[in-house]
């Protein structure tokens, strides 16, 4: 309820100081407030908060993990240790740190098998397992994948997980060359319905729309889609999806051979991920930049953003983005 929010809210506001650990071990004693805790680091994960709900979701985990005291009644301790880890996965994704994601994965699954109703919750697993696949550039299996999931989301009335998964397969579809397939995926998520119930996403469906359209020439609209996608973006208030746009709009740019606007607009974007400390994304457009300024004859400046890269692609073992990298330094020595 209001109270247990509130409580939640009061305990965010002083996350981090001296106490944070005793306050920790005093939540145990009152899972709703747990509860609403963990709806608030949900949305914050979006949010350019990811660091903050990353840091905070592993301390929590811990503290459940070795405490001694009884959580709430039948299945709260595994529910509860499922979903700080699942908040743990998707801030660790958020910030491009994919193989710690991964393993809390792993740990959520653990927690939710023990739960009196998995299906849901592991469902949710799933759909972020696949959304790492789709960020490492493994296309085909999420071709595969995503639509088998769309239906058990639809089968357990989830449709807002249903509507990600199709968003999902767009993105696939459309890195893996399927112009017209990810187009209607897209179209399927612009609704208006969805406008109102996740805006960020019909927004970046939008996006992707008109960046498909401008792949195809058709640049009335594209236009149109664009301007569609800005107000929905601006509503959602996600910092990490106004930055995705800036991003395909220096692609679109670029394609247009429109070379110093696109430049600018993927170093916008590239000031936007930093900042959000999303340092995957930062590494993919490094190299996206360093294209566009290859085009532009800057071998030097080019050189510099594939050198700069290179760690975080090395550490988060991005190995289509390595390939790139490498085949990007040749052209720019």
């Amino acid at each position: 309820g209001g109270e247990a929010l509130a409580q939640a809210r009061e305990y965010l506001a002083h996350v981090g100081g001296e106490t944070a650990n005793a306050e920790r071990e005093l939540l145990l004693e009152k899972p709703d407030v747990l509860q609403s805790l963990c709806g608030l680091l949900r949305d914050m994960v979006d949010c350019g908060e990811a660091p903050l709900v990353c840091q905070e979701a592993i301390a929590l985990y811990r503290s459940i993990s070795t405490s001694d005291r009884p959580l709430g009644a039948f299945d709260d301790r595994d529910y509860f240790l499922g979903e700080i880890a699942l908040l743990a996965a998707m801030s660790s994704r958020t910030l491009g740190k994919r193989s710690e994601a991964d393993l809390w994965l792993d740990r959520a699954e653990a927690g939710f098998r023990h739960t009196v109703n998995p299906a849901p919750l592991l469902a949710g697993v799933t759909y972020q397992r696949l959304a790492l696949r789709c960020e490492a550039g493994r296309h085909e299996e999420v071709i595969e994948l995503a639509p088998m999931l769309a239906s058990s989301f639809a089968k357990l009335n989830m449709r807002s997980e249903q509507t990600k998964c199709i968003f999902l397969e767009g993105l696939a579809l459309k890195e893996g060359g399927r112009s017209e397939a990810a187009l209607a995926a897209f179209e399927s998520v612009k609704g208006a319905e969805i406008s109102d119930r996740d805006p960020d996403l019909a927004g970046l469906a939008l996006v992707n729309i008109a960046d498909l359209h401008v792949a195809a020439g058709r640049e009335e609209l594209a236009g149109s889609a664009y301007g569609e996608a800005l107000p929905l973006l601006k509503r959602g208030r996600k910092p990490a999806a106004l930055a995705h746009l800036k991003g395909v709009i220096g692609e679109t740019l670029q394609r247009q051979g429109r070379l110093s606007a696109s430049i600018e607009a993927y170093r916008d974007a590239i000031k936007d991920y930093v900042a959000l400390e999303m340092s995957s994304w930062v590494a993919y457009l490094r190299l996206v930049l360093a294209q566009a300024l290859l085009q532009a004859g800057q071998a030097r400046e080019a050189e510099w953003q594939i050198l700069s890269a290179l760690p975080t692609i090395d550490q988060e073992r991005m190995v289509p983005e390595g390939f790139a990298a490498v085949a990007l330094l040749k052209e720019s020595i």
